[in-house]
């Protein structure tokens, strides 16, 4: 019983001394202190230093084997109140076998549901946080109502409906962590002490998974027994386990990548850190190595998930093992589309028999012009057929109903509970016609579709689709700039809009809407390094129509922070530089910036250690072209890029890759 349980004082609000309702199988610290009218049901764990204060606000309820780590604060205001689950008035209900962690605030009115995560320095004022919910640490949620089995990501502040909406489903590796947390809280209660660490640190030693009191339905994969058994051997004789990854290209050529290093050296929990790791890197290769820390060398190095390696997309698992860990064919963490095969797909039954094919499930969501800028798609529904020509004719009828909207296809999985792929496959006025047999299928508009850029000759759609995958997989921010033929001349760019989707489908779907409207305008695509709070690329990706030249205004191409695709080049040649390298270069001297030049081989432009050239003295465009010439040749195995100077500054203004090496 909590040795400081008080009746609320006579306040303003409320004159009556109201005590808090405990149940007799809660426990609740000593040190810790509940005021009120605050209704604590059964199995409850309250942690030293919790403070819940129902003397303004009123009344509390806290749910079956719900916990409260050290620190929490739950208050609320005098006025608003949520309807609980009892259909009663509250101003603060938090659900059955939820977990409010260190230094988190719920301040009413608020409403947490069932077997919810609240991060470590997390609020939740004057919202509704839904079933099945992980907000993350130092979150705020703010006026919203986060719908049921929702992620909120780490430092998010989520106060506008809009971005609670957009929010992302939860997902295995999400719910891991949570469950390790809670697990441990609940054995803490059932001890009943504060010396029970020693015997649960035992427990967890012998490899026996706490007990999680949040149920989720969704993929519980498996991992290789013989890895499980790996893992147990190496921390046996008290090596520490790492991980490394790597995609196909850096496969080839041994340039592993490093995890986060693994501190734990228990087994549980090395084991789902290792989980974690195996499905943030799905899709990729990933080894574990075993490190002897003493002679500081690696005693094991094994591979233990290859690219090739199959999602598994039900929600039954089996292990000889018993284990409940995580598989190398975990679902993958992306929340882009399933490939660039299924984004580029121009026959439409093709991507609905290869989702239905991986196990996945087609929904519909449609918006019209105003909705489509924004991205605040409506749901459409899911289709309940199975079947390619029932889907096809159900798909059919929608995009009639919807004639004038834009419409999106989703692929579900419906064990994991995450899409997995999205893709916009009709616009306000776009002929769609589906034929019930795979094959058939055309349609006006396929996904990305970007047909100003592409009509220019400024950017192709495949150039933008992987430059936008490039910047918001390296956590860079996408905004848009534009200027007309004036503006453009004098490099007198106009602030556009900033993409706040995470998602490639959405960024894309939303610059398509941004390329539309200014069509007869330059556009330029901008990265932001949010952190940094500076630009790391600026690419142009839409002239005027009808114009395929014209001088170009400074624009820096990846450098620090940002790799630009192998495959993409600015023009240059080894016979000379190309009418828009050119363009660059008379612009820069026309603004008195000097011009230098700098080179690497592929192994240092793999780790951006560029080498510095010749700076170029000259002053006449003719003399600089004739040097960046002479500068290609010389390095004509090599990438250059050609860097513009600020000589009263001293500082970079524009970074431009010109030259590929020749294969």
């Amino acid at each position: 019983m909590a040795a400081r349980g008080y009746a609320a004082p006579p306040t303003p609000w409320s004159k009556e001394l109201a005590e808090p309702k405990i149940d007799a199988t809660a426990y609740v610290h000593s040190f810790s202190s509940v005021i009120g009218d605050v209704q604590v049901s059964a199995n409850v764990h309250i942690a030293p230093g919790v403070s819940i204060r129902a003397d303004e606000g009123t009344p509390f309820h806290i749910g079956e084997n719900t916990n409260m780590k050290d620190g929490v604060v739950i208050h609320g205001l005098e006025q608003g109140r949520v309807i609980g689950d009892d259909q009663q008035p509250y101003s603060v209900w938090i659900g059955r076998d939820t977990s409010i962690t260190h230094l988190a605030l719920i301040h009413g009115p608020a409403y947490i549901g069932d077997d919810c995560f609240i991060g470590f320095r997390s609020t939740i004022f004057n919202a509704r946080v839904g079933q099945g919910c992980i907000v993350m640490m130092h979150t705020l949620v703010q006026d919203v109502e986060i719908p049921p089995g929702k992620y909120v990501p780490s430092g998010s502040v989520i106060t506008s409906q809009q971005q609670a909406d957009r929010l992302p489903d939860v997902e295995a590796s999400d719910i891991h962590f949570a469950q390790h947390v809670v697990g441990v809280n609940n054995a803490l209660r059932s001890h009943r002490a504060e010396d029970a660490a020693s015997p649960i640190r035992e427990q967890l030693d012998q490899g026996s998974q706490p007990a999680s009191p949040i149920s989720h339905k969704g993929q519980t994969s498996v991992m290789n027994t013989d890895t499980v058994e790996q893992v147990r051997q190496l921390l046996k004789q008290g090596y520490q386990i790492g991980t490394e990854h790597a995609n196909s290209r850096r496969f080839r050529t041994s340039s592993w990548q490093s995890c986060s290093p693994i501190q734990e050296n228990r087994e549980s929990a090395v084991l789902a850190a290792l989980n974690a790791c195996l499905v943030e890197h799905s899709g990729e290769y990933v080894r574990l190595i075993g490190i002897d820390t003493k002679a500081k060398k690696r005693v094991v190095e094994q591979i233990i998930q290859r690219p090739s390696d199959q999602p598994v997309l039900s929600g039954n698992y089996s292990s000889s093992s018993g284990s409940s860990y995580a598989a190398s064919s975990t679902s993958s963490t992306s929340r882009s589309p399933v490939s660039s095969a299924s984004a580029q797909a121009s026959d439409l039954a093709g991507l609905v028999s290869q989702i239905l094919g991986q196990g996945c499930r087609v929904g519909l969501e449609y918006a019209d012009e105003r909705r489509f800028k924004t991205s605040s798609w409506q749901a459409g529904g899911t289709i309940k057929a199975t079947q390619p020509a029932a889907v096809l004719a159900e798909l059919s009828a929608f995009l009639a109903d919807h004639s004038k909207d834009y419409v999106r296809l989703i692929g579900i999985n419906p064990s994991a509970k995450t899409r997995v792929t999205e893709v916009t496959v009709q616009r306000p006025g776009g002929k769609v016609s589906v034929s019930n047999s795979p094959g058939a299928t055309s349609h006006a508009s396929s996904s990305y579709s970007h047909s100003s850029a592409s009509s220019s000759g400024s950017s192709t759609d495949g150039e933008l689709q992987t430059q936008v995958g490039q910047m918001l997989a390296q956590g860079c921010q996408i905004g848009l700039e534009y200027a007309d033929e004036r503006r453009f001349k004098t490099s007198s760019w106009q602030s556009g809009t900033t993409l706040h989707s995470r998602s490639p489908g959405e960024a894309i779907a939303a610059i398509q809407s941004f390329l539309a409207e200014h069509s007869k305008e330059y556009v330029r695509l901008i990265g932001i390094d949010t952190k940094a709070k500076k630009r790391l690329v600026e690419t142009i990706i839409q002239r005027p129509s009808g114009k395929s030249g014209g001088a170009s205004a400074p624009s820096r191409s990846p450098a620090k922070g940002f790799t630009p695709s192998p495959n993409r080049t600015n023009g240059a040649s080894a016979t000379g530089l190309s009418s828009d390298i050119q363009n660059q270069v008379r612009q820069l001297l026309r603004q008195g910036h000097q011009l230098g030049i700098e080179h690497a081989d592929t192994r240092r432009f793999k780790t951006s250690s560029w080498q510095s050239g010749p700076t170029i003295r000259a002053s006449h465009e003719s003399d600089a072209i004739a040097a960046l010439n002479a500068s290609l040749q010389e390095y004509d195995r090599e990438y250059v890029r050609l860097i513009g100077i600020d000589p009263k500054s001293k500082r970079r203004v524009s970074e431009v890759l010109i030259q590929q090496p020749k294969k």
